[in-house]
C-alpha cells in the first residue's frame, strides 16, 4: 500500500486494503482476523461506497464474491451469508439499461444470487439470499425489468423440471426451500409473472409424496391470500378446476405418517378455498359461475365431515364459512327463478338413501321432465344437506354454517321457512345445543318476527301442557330465543300475536284456580305467561306502523299490574313504559305514529308522575314496595317528568315541597317517609325550573332538611340540583344565593357538598365572558377554596376524585378570565391551616394546578408561561415555604412525601439561576436531613433518588456534590453511574435501530426525548425523563425542555450524505439501510469528516489508536447491525489459539463482559465513546485473588471453591487460622519437627502432597460431623440475634452437607452439633438433665468441651 494511503480512512481505502487482502490470502492467515470478520467488514464498507465506484469495481468485487465468499470450497455460512448482502449491494449498483441489456456481469451477478436461495451451506445463506431478493422485487421499478423476470423464471422451471426428473419421484430438498421462499416471493412479484409460476407449483401437486404436495398448496393458499386479481379470471378458473377435479382424501393404505397425511387434506382444503374466494371478488365474474364453484366447493368439503379427524373436519368447515361469507351476496338469490319442488327437495331428504342424495345433488340439468335445479338451488341443497342423518357426527358444524348462510342471505331465500322447519325438528345433543339455538336464532334475525313466527308458530295453548315433549312440541323454548335475537321488532305484531296467548293462559290460570286445579300446573302456566310478557319492553324499541293505536290497547292490561302488582309484574309494566318513552325520544326516525305517541305519552305523564308519588311514598302493609320495584318506580317517574309539560311540572314539585317542609315542622311525617318524599322530588328535578319568587320558599325549607341529619344527604343534593336549575341573570344573584347558604358548608367535606359546590361552579362559567364579573367570581371561590383543599386529603377516593375534577373545571374557567395568577395565590391559604393532612392535600393541589398550566401552555395563550419572572419569583417563594416543611420530622409520611414530589417536579420549571443557592442547599437539607430517621428516608428512597437525579441534570454534577454532605457522596456518584447505563442504553438503540426495531421501541425513543418533565406518573417515566446531562447547568435554562430531540436532530442531520453516481434504480424503494444507519460504518463516516478538518498528524495517529481501542473493548451490542449476527462478537467467544497469539488471547471472562463491567458511555458535546475507568474493580479481583492463593496455601490444595463460601469468612479469621497452624507444628518434638518440616516442604512442591493433604483435611471434616459447606454467618446480625437482609446478596441461607459418617448411633452428638450455630436447640438447659428444655432438637444431651 503506498504510503500517502496509510492513514487514509475514506470508505475507498479500507476497500482497496480489504480487496487486496482477499486476493493475497492475507486475510485468512493473519492472527488478529479470522475469515469471517474479513467478510464482514468487507460487506459492510460496499455499503458505504458510492455507486459510482460499486459500478467501475464490479469485476473485482464479483470475483472477490464469486471465488472467496460463495465458492463451493467455502464451508463457513457467515461468509457466504456477507457474500449474499456483498452482492446485493453491488447488484444495487445496477441501471435500468445495464438489467434490460446485454451485460453479461449483471446477470451472472444476478444468477449467482438466485442460485443462494437454494445454497447447500444451509438456511442461514438461504435466508439472507431471499431477503436480497424479495427487496429487488420489491421495489415497484422492478416491472419494467425484463430480462430478470425472465431469469427469475427459468431458475424456477430449471429447479422444479429437476424435481420432476427425479428417479422414484424422490422429493429435492431445493424444492421445498424454493417453495418457501415463493411463498413470500408471489406477494410482491409482478402479477403476469406469479401466474406462470403457480401454474408449476400446482404440476407439483401431481406427484405422489406428501410432504411435497402440502408445502405446494400452502404455497398456493399464501399466494391468493395475499394477492386480489382485479383480472385474470380465466386463469384462476383454470387453477379452481384442477384443485376441485384432483380431490384430495386421506390414503386408505397403512397409516405410516398419519399427521403428514392429515396435514396435506388440510392444506389442499385451504388452498381451494382461498383460491374460491379470490375468484368471487375477481371483476367481470358471473354471478352464475361463482354459485357454480360454491356448489362444487360444497359437494367435496362436505366429505370431510364424515370419518375423518377433527383437524380435518375444522379445516373443511372453516373453508366453507369463509367461501359463504365472501362469496355470497343477497342480489345472486334475489333474481334466482322460483322452483316449486325445491322445497320438497329440502323437507324430504333424509327420505332417500344416502347413495341417492349424493346423485340427486349432483345432477346438473333435468330430471323426469321438470326443470333442473341452478346453482343458487343446488347451493341451498348442500347447505341443507349438511343437516340430514349422514352427518349427525357434525351436526354442531352443520349448524354453524346454516347460521352463516342464512345471516348472508337468509332474508332474500324464499325458502328460509323451509329450512327454519328443518333445523327445528333436528333434536340436538348436549353438545350441539348451543349452536342449534343461535342457528334457529338467525332466522328471527334475518326475517323478522312475523315471518318467524309464520313459518314456526307457537303451540303453548294446543298442546298438553303435562306432556314429557311440551318443549319440544309446544316450540317454548323460542321464548328465550327471542330477546337475543330480536331486530326490528314490532309492537303492533306483538298485541297481535302474543296478547291473545297471553289471555288465553291467564284464561286457563283462573279456571284452574276456580276449580281447585293442580297448583303445580297453574305455577307453570304463570311462568309461561310472564315470560311472554317479559318479551314486551323488547318489542317497544323499534318503530311501528300502528305503535300509537298497538299502545293504546296495551294500557289497559299494563295499568292493574302498577296498581295491584299482577302476578309480581310492576317493574315489568314500569320498565315498559320507561322503555317507550326513551324510544320515542332517541329514534333517529320521526314518523307520524312516533309522534301521536309522544303527544299520548305527554298527556298521561302527570297522572303517572302523582300515581307513582303516592305509590312510592304509600305506607301500610298492603302498599309495601320491594327495593327493586322502588328503584324501578323512581326511573319510570324520572322518565315521565322528562316529557311532561314544564310549566304543570313545577308547580306540582313546589306544592309537594311546600307540603313536605310543613308536615316536616309539624312533625307529622316518619322519617322513612320523609326520606322517600325527598326521593321522589329529586326525581322530579329533571325538567323542572324555578324562577326569582319561588327560591326564597325553597331556601327555607332546605335549611330545615340540611340541618336534620337523617336528612342532610337528600338535603344537599336538592339544593345542588336547584342551584343549577335555578336561572340567575348576573353573578350578584349567585354571589347573594352563596352568602345566604354558607352558614350551611360548614364541617367536614362529603360528596354531596362537593355537587352543590360544582352546581355554583357551573353557574359561574356563564358569565366567564365578562371580565368585571371577575373579582366577584373570585369572591366566591375564596369561600370554596378551602373546602375543596380538605378534600384532596379525603380516605373517600370518590370525594378525592370529585375534588380533583372541580379543580379542572375553576382552573379552566379562570384561564378563560386571564386570571390564573389570583388562582394560585388562593391556594395558598392552605398553608395557613394547623393541620398535618391540610398542608399536605395544599401542596398536592398546587401539583394539580402545575400540571394543569403545563398541559395548557401551548394550547392555550392565557396558560401562565414558566419563564415568566414574576411566575419564577412565586415558585421561589413559595417553594422556600415548602421546604419548611421537612424540617419537621415528626409531620409525618404523607406530608413529606407531598413536599418531595413537589421538589421532584419543581426542578423542572424553576430556572437556573434561582435554584442555585440558598434555595437548593434549603432543599438538599430538608431532604438528607429525614435520613436521622431511617425507616422514614427508606420509604422515600426511589422518589428521592429521581430528585437527584434532576438535580444533577439541571445544576451539574459538581454543583451538587458541593453541596451535597460527605456521607451522601456515594448516592451522588451510584446515581450518576445508573445515569450513564440509561443514556448509553437510549444512545445504543438510536444507534442500532437498523437492527429492526419495532414501532413499540420507536415510540418510546420518542417519548424519551421529550425530557424531564413530571407531569407523568412515576411509573410512566421513561430512562430519559429521569435522567440527567454531565452539564455546567447553562443550557438547562430552556423551558422546552426538548434539548434531546434537538440534540437528536442535529446528528441525524450531520451524518446525512448524499447518495452519487448514476442512474440509481432502487435508490427510492432501497430496503437496504443507509451508511449512517449501521453502527461502524457511521463511526467510520463521522471521523471522515473530523479527518479533512486537516488535524495535525500526531492528533491523527492518536485517535486512530483510540478509535481501534473502542471499537475492541465496546458492548457486543454496539456492533450489532442489520447482518444479524456479528463476526467480532464470534470471534471473543471463540479466541483460538490458532488465529490468536498467545500474549493477545484474550479469556473468557473479557469476552463475555457483562453490561455492569463494560461501562461505556458517551460525551454528549463531543459525541464520542469513552471507556470507564475500572481500576476499583481490578483492585477488587486481585485482592480476591491473593485470599485465594493464601486459602490454598494454609490448606493445601488448589481445587477448593472459592464461589460463595469466600464471603462467609474474612480475613481476620484466616490470620488466626494460619497462626494457630502455625503453633501445631512449633509443638511438636525436635526429632519430628524436622521430620514433618521436611515432608511438609516435600509434600507442598509435589501434586501427590496435594492430594495428601485434601485427603487429611476430608477425614478430618468427615469425622467431625456433618460438612459445614456455607455457614451462613455473612447474615448475622450485629446487633442482635435474627438474621438480616443484605443488598445484592439471597436472602439469608445455610449449606451443611449431610456426612454418611454420621449415620451411626455413635456419631449422634456430632451430627446434632453440626447444627448448632443454625437451628435454635432450645432456649435453655436443664441444670440437672443437662438437655435442651424447648426448641427444635429440645432432649438432647450434650457433653461440656474441656
Amino acid at each position: 500500500m503506498p504510503k500517502e494511503t496509510l492513514n487514509d480512512y475514506s470508505a475507498t481505502a479500507y476497500f482497496a486494503s480489504l480487496a487486496q487482502m482477499f486476493q493475497s490470502q492475507q486475510g485468512i492467515t493473519q492472527d488478529r482476523l479470522s475469515h469471517d470478520a474479513l467478510a464482514y467488514c468487507f460487506s459492510a464498507v460496499l455499503s458505504m461506497l458510492d455507486i459510482s465506484i460499486l459500478q467501475n469495481q464490479h469485476q473485482v468485487i464479483f470475483d472477490i464474491i464469486s471465488n472467496k465468499m460463495l465458492a463451493n470450497s467455502v464451508e463457513s455460512t457467515n461468509v457466504a451469508k456477507y457474500g449474499v448482502i456483498a452482492l446485493q449491494f453491488l447488484l444495487h449498483s445496477k441501471t435500468e439499461q445495464e438489467w434490460n441489456g446485454n451485460d453479461q456481469e449483471t446477470e451472472k451477478a444476478f444468477l449467482l444470487l438466485l442460485s443462494c436461495l437454494v445454497d447447500k451451506r444451509g438456511s442461514k445463506v438461504q435466508k439472507q439470499a431471499q431477503k436480497s431478493v424479495s427487496i429487488l422485487f420489491q421495489n415497484k421499478k422492478i416491472e419494467r425489468l425484463v430480462k430478470p423476470m425472465i431469469a427469475f423464471q427459468s431458475f424456477v422451471d430449471s429447479v422444479f423440471m429437476q424435481q420432476f426428473q427425479a428417479k422414484g419421484n424422490a422429493v429435492s430438498n431445493k424444492t421445498i426451500i424454493l417453495l418457501h421462499f415463493l411463498a413470500a416471493a408471489l406477494q410482491i412479484m409482478p402479477i403476469q409473472l406469479c401466474c406462470d409460476i403457480d401454474n408449476k407449483i400446482l404440476r407439483l401437486t401431481s406427484m405422489e409424496d406428501s410432504y411435497l404436495k402440502t408445502n405446494a398448496y400452502l404455497t398456493l393458499e399464501v399466494f391468493y391470500a395475499s394477492r386480489r386479481f382485479n383480472q385474470n379470471q380465466d386463469h384462476i378458473e383454470q387453477i379452481l378446476r384442477q384443485l376441485l377435479d384432483n380431490q384430495e382424501v386421506l390414503s386408505t393404505i397403512q397409516k405410516f405418517n398419519q399427521e403428514q397425511d392429515e396435514m396435506r387434506v388440510i392444506s389442499y382444503i385451504q388452498c381451494t378455498s382461498q383460491v374460491m374466494v379470490n375468484l368471487s371478488t375477481t371483476q367481470g365474474v358471473k354471478p352464475q359461475d361463482i354459485l357454480k364453484y360454491v356448489s362444487a366447493c360444497f359437494s367435496i368439503f362436505c366429505e370431510y365431515f364424515v370419518n375423518t379427524s377433527s383437524r380435518i373436519r375444522n379445516a373443511a368447515y372453516s373453508a366453507l364459512r369463509i367461501i359463504l361469507t365472501q362469496s355470497l351476496k343477497k342480489e345472486y338469490f334475489q333474481d334466482k327463478p322460483q322452483n316449486n319442488g325445491l322445497a320438497a327437495e329440502i323437507l324430504s331428504l333424509d327420505s332417500l338413501s344416502l347413495n341417492e342424495e349424493v346423485l340427486n345433488l349432483k345432477k346438473s340439468n333435468k330430471a323426469q321432465g321438470n326443470q333442473g335445479f341452478s346453482h343458487a338451488d343446488k347451493v341451498i341443497i348442500y347447505v341443507r344437506y349438511l343437516l340430514s342423518t349422514r352427518f349427525e357426527e357434525a351436526l354442531d358444524v352443520g349448524l354453524k354454517l346454516m347460521k352463516t348462510f342464512i345471516i348472508q342471505v337468509g332474508s332474500v331465500v324464499s325458502e328460509s321457512a323451509d329450512l327454519l322447519n328443518v333445523v327445528a325438528q333436528i333434536s340436538p345433543r348436549k353438545d350441539s345445543y348451543k349452536s342449534w339455538k343461535s342457528c334457529i336464532g338467525s332466522f328471527l334475525e334475518a326475517v323478522g318476527a312475523e315471518k318467524f313466527f309464520k313459518a314456526l308458530p307457537l303451540r303453548i295453548l294446543e298442546v298438553d301442557l303435562n306432556s314429557l315433549t311440551f318443549a319440544q312440541d309446544s316450540r317454548s323454548y323460542l321464548i328465550q330465543i327471542i330477546p337475543q335475537h330480536l331486530k326490528n321488532g314490532d309492537l303492533a305484531f306483538y298485541v297481535q300475536y302474543f296478547l291473545p296467548i297471553i289471555l288465553g293462559l291467564d284464561r286457563q290460570i283462573k279456571a284452574l284456580k276456580h276449580q281447585n286445579g293442580s297448583d303445580l300446573k297453574i305455577k307453570k302456566l304463570e311462568v309461561l305467561m310472564i315470560q311472554l310478557w317479559e318479551l314486551l319492553p323488547e318489542f317497544c324499541k323499534y318503530n311501528s306502523s300502528q305503535l300509537s293505536s298497538a299502545f293504546a290497547t296495551l294500557i289497559q292490561y299494563l295499568e292493574p299490574m302498577i296498581n295491584k302488582n299482577v302476578y309480581s309484574l310492576r317493574p315489568l309494566a314500569l320498565k315498559t313504559f320507561s322503555t317507550l318513552i326513551m324510544h320515542c325520544k332517541a329514534t333517529t326516525v320521526v314518523t307520524e305514529e312516533i309522534k301521536k305517541t309522544r303527544q299520548g305519552l305527554k298527556n298521561i305523564s302527570l297522572d303517572y308522575i302523582t300515581g307513582l308519588q303516592k305509590l312510592y311514598t304509600a305506607s301500610g302493609a298492603e302498599q309495601i314496595v320491594v327495593p327493586q320495584d322502588k328503584q324501578q318506580i323512581l326511573a319510570t317517574l324520572q322518565d315521565f317528568s322528562s316529557i311532561a309539560i314544564t310549566v304543570k311540572l313545577s308547580n306540582l314539585f313546589l306544592t309537594g315541597f311546600a307540603e313536605l317542609v310543613m308536615k316536616f315542622n309539624e312533625q307529622q311525617i316518619p322519617a322513612d317517609k320523609l326520606l322517600n318524599h325527598l326521593e321522589v322530588l329529586l326525581a322530579m328535578m329533571e325538567k323542572v325550573k324555578l324562577k326569582k319568587e319561588n327560591y326564597i320558599t325553597l331556601m327555607k325549607g332546605l335549611k330545615v332538611f340540611i340541618d336534620n341529619a337523617q336528612t342532610q344527604k337528600f338535603g344537599y343534593k336538592l339544593l345542588a340540583k336547584i342551584i343549577e336549575k335555578y336561572e340567575i341573570e348576573n353573578i350578584s344573584e349567585l354571589f347573594d344565593i352563596q352568602n345566604e347558604l354558607n352558614p350551611l358548608l360548614q364541617g367536614q367535606p362529603s360528596k354531596q357538598r362537593l355537587f352543590l359546590i360544582k352546581s355554583y361552579v357551573q353557574q359561574m362559567d356563564k358569565f366567564k365572558n365578562d371580565q368585571a364579573n371577575l373579582q366577584q367570581i373570585g369572591d366566591l371561590l375564596k369561600l370554596m377554596i378551602v373546602e375543596l383543599i380538605q378534600a384532596f386529603s379525603n380516605t373517600n377516593k370518590k370525594v378525592k376524585r370529585q375534588s380533583e375534577d372541580i379543580f379542572k373545571q375553576i382552573f379552566e374557567l379562570i384561564m378563560h378570565m386571564k386570571a390564573l395568577p389570583q388562582l394560585f395565590q388562593m391556594l395558598l391559604v392552605g398553608f395557613a391551616g394547623t393541620k398535618i393532612q391540610t398542608q399536605s392535600a395544599t401542596i398536592r393541589a398546587l401539583l394539580l394546578l402545575l400540571k394543569l398550566n403545563y398541559t395548557h401552555k401551548d394550547k392555550n395563550e392565557n396558560a401562565i408561561r414558566f419563564e415568566d419572572p414574576s411566575f419564577q419569583e412565586f415558585l421561589r417563594k413559595v417553594t422556600r415555604i415548602i421546604v419548611l416543611f421537612m424540617k419537621d420530622h415528626q409531620s409525618g409520611n404523607e406530608l413529606h412525601r407531598s413536599v418531595l414530589k413537589y421538589i421532584k417536579t419543581i426542578v423542572s420549571f424553576l430556572g437556573v439561576d434561582l435554584l442555585k443557592g440558598e434555595l437548593s442547599e434549603q432543599m438538599f437539607t430538608g431532604i438528607f436531613g429525614i435520613q436521622s430517621d431511617k425507616k422514614l428516608f427508606n420509604k422515600h428512597n426511589m422518589l428521592i433518588k429521581k430528585i437527584l437525579s434532576k438535580f444533577i441534570k439541571k445544576l451539574g454534577l459538581n454543583y451538587v456534590k458541593s453541596i451535597t454532605p460527605e456521607q451522601h457522596q456515594k448516592l451522588i456518584l451510584y446515581i450518576e453511574r445508573d445515569r450513564r447505563k440509561r443514556q448509553n442504553k437510549s444512545k445504543r438503540q438510536r444507534l442500532l435501530a437498523l437492527i429492526g426495531a419495532s414501532e413499540k421501541d420507536k415510540e418510546a425513543d420518542k417519548e424519551g426525548a421529550i425530557g424531564d418533565i413530571d407531569m407523568k406518573s412515576d411509573s410512566e417515566l421513561s430512562g430519559e425523563e429521569q435522567g440527567y446531562e454531565e452539564d455546567d447547568g447553562e443550557q438547562s435554562e430552556k423551558y422546552s425542555l426538548n434539548s434531546d430531540q434537538e440534540s437528536e436532530d442535529e446528528s441525524d442531520s450531520e451524518s446525512d450524505e448524499e447518495d452519487q453516481g448514476g442512474d440509481k434504480l432502487m435508490a427510492d424503494e432501497m430496503d437496504i439501510p443507509r451508511v449512517d444507519d449501521i453502527p461502524v460504518v457511521s463511526k467510520l463516516a463521522k471521523e471522515k469528516k473530523e479527518i479533512q478538518q486537516k488535524l495535525p498528524k500526531a492528533d491523527q495517529i492518536k485517535s486512530n489508536k483510540e478509535r481501534i481501542t473502542q471499537m475492541i473493548d465496546a458492548e457486543a451490542e454496539e456492533f450489532e447491525s442489520h447482518f444479524v449476527e456479528n463476526p467480532f462478537i464470534k470471534l471473543r467467544e471463540k479466541a483460538l489459539s490458532k488465529n490468536i497469539s498467545s500474549k493477545q488471547h484474550l479469556g473468557r471472562d473479557n469476552l463475555d463482559m457483562d453490561e455492569k463491567k463494560q461501562d461505556i458511555y458517551i460525551i454528549k458535546e463531543s459525541g464520542k465513546f469513552v471507556i470507564n475507568d475500572l481500576e476499583d474493580d481490578e483492585e477488587k479481583k486481585i485482592a480476591q485473588k491473593k485470599l485465594k492463593r493464601t486459602r490454598q496455601e494454609a490448606l493445601g490444595t488448589e481445587n477448593l471453591d472459592m464461589n460463595e463460601s469466600s464471603s462467609d469468612e474474612d480475613a481476620g479469621e484466616l490470620r488466626k487460622k494460619l497462626q494457630g497452624l502455625s503453633k501445631k507444628q512449633k509443638t511438636t518434638t525436635n526429632a519430628a519437627t524436622g521430620s514433618t518440616t521436611n515432608t511438609f516442604n516435600s509434600i507442598k512442591d509435589s501434586k501427590a502432597g496435594n492430594s495428601l493433604l485434601k485427603q487429611r483435611r476430608q477425614k478430618k471434616e468427615d469425622d467431625g460431623g456433618h460438612i459445614t459447606k456455607y455457614s451462613g454467618n455473612t447474615y448475622q446480625s450485629s446487633k442482635g440475634k435474627g438474621d438480616v437482609l443484605k443488598a445484592g446478596k439471597y436472602e439469608p441461607f445455610a449449606y451443611i452437607q449431610l456426612n454418611p459418617k454420621m449415620l451411626n448411633k455413635r456419631n449422634k452428638e456430632k451430627a446434632v452439633k453440626s447444627f448448632e450455630n443454625v437451628v435454635s436447640h432450645g432456649k435453655k438447659i436443664g441444670k440437672r438433665t443437662e438437655k435442651r428444655q424447648d426448641g427444635l432438637l429440645s432432649g438432647m444431651g450434650f457433653k461440656k468441651s474441656q
